[in-house]
């Protein structure tokens, strides 16, 4: 089971803009959109103003692609800064940045990842679900509302209302968490 680039913005945006290239911009708290590592110290990045940022996808997402993640915005906790030299991981649904004005957009990159095949003018648009849609409101018609449900897996936790999950669920939820941090495709 892959992870789904969601949109970064879980409650209502009054100021949202959308560009036709998909650039959102607005005020408010961005989120995690898939679990990424942070990538902005790379030379190719040397242009980013000290608030600006660039996330690649941990793993390839579910279309087989690196996704990359660029935002505007002040980190409510700076990985990079706190521990140089290590791996950043931020995982999908946290809170990225500080309450305050934004922008961000997506983009793909083809298997192996290389920061040189990244195309910062050719934009990705990113998913949403219901019950995040529901704090939204509609933001867009290239938003999509994902509308599938993997059986083996558990998808849009927060979508299953009333439901609970058992101690074997619980354990392959953990196990499948392990193997996308080690970089492995299940344990």
């Amino acid at each position: 089971m892959s992870e789904i680039p969601y949109i970064a913005i879980d409650d209502y945006v009054s100021d949202l803009k959308v560009s036709d290239d998909a650039v959102f911009t607005g005020t408010g708290a961005l989120v995690v959109p898939f679990t990424m590592i942070d990538i902005s110290s790379e030379s190719h990045f040397s242009h980013l103003k000290p608030n600006e940022h660039a996330f690649v996808s941990w793993l390839p997402l579910y279309d087989d692609y690196y996704w990359l993640f660029q935002c505007q915005g002040d980190l409510v906790f700076d990985k990079e800064e706190a521990y140089p030299g290590c791996i950043n991981l931020y995982g999908q649904g946290q809170t990225l940045t500080t309450t305050g004005p934004f922008s961000f957009f997506y983009s793909t990159v083809k298997k192996p990842f290389r920061v040189d095949k990244i195309s910062m003018t050719r934009h990705a648009w990113p998913f949403t679900y219901a019950s995040r849609q529901a704090r939204t409101g509609d933001i867009n018609h290239h938003v999509n509302i994902l509308d599938m449900r993997d059986q083996d897996g558990l998808v849009a936790i927060d979508d299953q209302f009333g439901q609970y999950m058992d101690d074997v669920q619980t354990d392959d939820l953990i196990r499948l968490n392990l193997g996308e941090m080690l970089g492995v495709d299940g344990l």
